[in-house]
């Protein structure tokens, strides 16, 4: 974890409230939650230049809004699986063809990985990354204009 410390985060929610299944949880659990939310982070959003400073040591230091977030989207992984979404791979497939097997997915899906919360509380710092099925291009708010 370079983003937020288990100390970091166990302070955030000693502070908020409905905290419950983070209290409850192993530290080993909570160490995996945060390691797993910074990487569905670091692939799913395009970042402000403001969403981060350098510290002395050339680290990048998020903005506390994406510290909360990322609390937020480990507290939310305790609660829902991904591994369990044998229901959502069939919703996430948009066509599919036997010739020269081809497959077409549904970029939202993608975003059922993210909590609604985390994208609130990331705000303009980040803007959510979609990739385009079509012409393989990045799609994102930060890249608009």
């Amino acid at each position: 974890m370079n983003w937020i410390t288990l100390e970091e985060a166990n302070l955030y929610f000693s502070e908020r409230p409905w905290s419950n299944h983070w209290d409850s949880a192993e530290i080993a659990i909570k160490t995996k939650c945060l390691i797993w939310s910074e990487k569905l982070f670091k692939c799913s959003f395009l970042w402000s230049t403001s969403a981060f400073t350098v510290g002395q040591n050339g680290n990048e230091i998020p903005h506390d809004q994406i510290k909360a977030a990322l609390c937020e989207q480990a507290n939310w992984l305790l609660t829902h699986s991904i591994e369990s979404g044998s229901d959502d791979i069939p919703a996430a497939i948009e066509s599919f063809s036997v010739g020269s097997l081809s497959a077409r997915f549904n970029n939202k899906e993608k975003e059922k990985w993210i909590s609604s919360l985390a994208v609130q509380l990331i705000g303009k710092l980040g803007s959510p990354i979609r990739a385009n099925s079509e012409n393989g291009s990045i799609e994102s708010s930060l890249l608009e204009g």
